[in-house]
């Protein structure tokens, strides 16, 4: 991660044997360092991606995986949105509160993972319609409503910090968050139809 407060912060889980301060197109590893890499919900996020995959290129050795996932092309399609309005204000309102750049679908990954030297070996979509549905409730009752208090001048993560609630420290009780996870549960089944996001499968030659 780019920024040392959140490397702080996953220093203080004392769960990741090294963690680094580093952009992801400037690693501070060696050549062919790593068997895998696995990238969550990152990539959509960064916007010299070549220069990223090109990194993710090096540092794996000869037959690595790199595993990533990311939202997908139909993103936008799974969100409810608003019942009156303008839509497209309202995706784009949510593009920026969460810092999207790109929704490519698997075609597209595949002509930038080529272009570094990495070969698409499987791909598939998940979080279903009511899943993507579920979690824009939440992120909108959350980050959206300090994304708009403060007229969308600030990003969800500086709102965080400047309340002090973006910490390792700071947590919903077990018992309410098993509560509540319980109840967003009820009524979210698969649909087939429409999957938000991508898990992609690539390897170096």
């Amino acid at each position: 991660d780019l920024d040392p407060q959140e490397t702080e912060m996953a220093r203080i889980r004392n769960i990741y044997r090294e963690v680094a301060t580093a952009a992801g197109d400037r690693l501070p590893f060696a050549d062919s360092a790593f068997d895998y890499i696995f990238s969550n919900s990152v990539l959509e996020h960064i916007e010299n991606i070549d220069g990223v995959l090109a990194e993710v290129w090096r540092v794996l050795r000869p037959g690595g995986r790199f595993i990533f996932t990311v939202p997908g092309p139909n993103f936008h399609d799974c969100l409810k949105g608003p019942k009156w309005g303008d839509r497209i204000q309202y995706l784009q309102t949510v593009d920026s509160r969460c810092a999207h750049l790109r929704y490519w679908d698997a075609e597209q990954w595949t002509q930038h993972l080529e272009k570094a030297g990495l070969t698409m070996v499987h791909q598939h979509g998940y979080l279903t319609r009511p899943q993507v549905q579920r979690w824009e409730f939440i992120a909108g009752c959350t980050s959206g409503i300090l994304h708009r208090l403060l007229r969308q001048k600030k990003q969800p993560i500086e709102i965080q910090r400047s309340l002090g609630i973006r910490s390792s420290r700071v947590h919903l009780p077990k018992l309410p968050a098993l509560l509540l996870s319980t109840l967003m549960a009820v009524g979210i089944q698969a649909d087939a139809s429409c999957h938000g996001c991508l898990l992609i499968e690539a390897k170096r030659s």
